[in-house]
């Protein structure tokens, strides 16, 4: 009995730790840990500062250079919580590297961009990809959107509909009606539990409880997309329901959309369906491996 009080002891301690873990991650990788994952890779990488409202954008840039304007760019949206570190191995890919510039970045409010500040509106959100549209003026553009990366992704390719190829929709949240709030949403709102939690997870649930209604401004715009749509979703996705591939249904045309559903998959498809993902973007592009 003594020990099985000890192995619950600790089982409770660790638990305890890892939650406090957890709530206190940053969820972002510092200049010096991107140089060394990419030296490691022997991949050059770029990294700089964009001027952005009142503070930066962190931006990663590999593969092809922007001086080939033939060549296309893709831009990486990340989630919530995130970084521009989400999509390190696409930028690190030696397959994407000879057919594309590859972009990532850190979203404003993630990463080391205005770290900490929420910007919930999908208007500012898609205004930065506008601004990396600016250092790239002559490429064909493709967006690659995660999680609430998807809506963004959707929001800039309205807003700068004449530089954008086409949308990789990976487990995108997109429907306002079946938008979830979770339980463990709220501890970012409460003041007895929010000073306890990292800037990134603060902005996060600011982000959550701003969901619906910015994706409710998004909905009459929906018809307006003319670019073709690449959309993966997982069957067993309880951060972004199922109902999400509905949506897309409903309000895409369907001689742009390409509804692609893993039925085993949760919401982390970039991650855990790396080789399968890469072929769908490289298909969108409309060249081969």
């Amino acid at each position: 009995m003594r020990i099985l009080k000890w192995v619950g002891i600790v089982g409770v301690v660790l638990v305890l730790s890892g939650a406090l873990w957890l709530m206190r991650a940053k969820w972002r990788t510092s200049d010096a840990g991107v140089n060394d994952y990419f030296t490691k890779r022997a991949v050059p990488v770029a990294l700089r500062r964009l001027s952005f409202l009142d503070d930066s954008l962190r931006v990663l840039t590999t593969g092809l250079p922007a001086s080939d304007t033939a060549s296309p760019l893709i831009i990486f949206i990340h989630g919530a919580p995130g970084s521009s570190d989400n999509f390190h191995a696409y930028l690190a890919d030696s397959i994407l590297q000879t057919k594309a510039t590859l972009v990532a970045f850190d979203r404003p409010g993630y990463g080391y961009s205005d770290y900490g500040r929420a910007h919930v509106s999908l208007k500012e959100q898609a205004a930065a990809v506008g601004a990396l549209l600016e250092l790239f003026p002559e490429k064909r553009v493709f967006l690659v959107g995660h999680s609430y990366g998807g809506p963004i992704a959707v929001r800039a390719a309205l807003d700068f509909s004449s530089r954008i190829g086409g949308l990789l929709l990976l487990a995108p949240v997109q429907d306002p009606v079946s938008e979830p709030i979770f339980w463990f949403s709220w501890f970012s709102y409460w003041k007895a539990t929010r000073w306890m939690l990292s800037g990134s997870w603060r902005v996060c649930g600011e982000e959550k409880f701003s969901h619906r209604g910015e994706l409710e401004k998004l909905l009459p715009d929906w018809s307006s997309m003319k670019v073709p749509v690449v959309h993966i979703h997982g069957g067993k996705d309880w951060m972004a329901p199922p109902a999400n591939t509905d949506f897309s249904r409903r309000h895409l045309a369907p001689g742009l959309l390409r509804l692609v559903v893993w039925p085993s998959e949760g919401h982390l498809i970039p991650f855990v369906r790396f080789s399968e993902t890469r072929a769908e973007l490289l298909r969108l592009l409309g060249v081969k491996a």
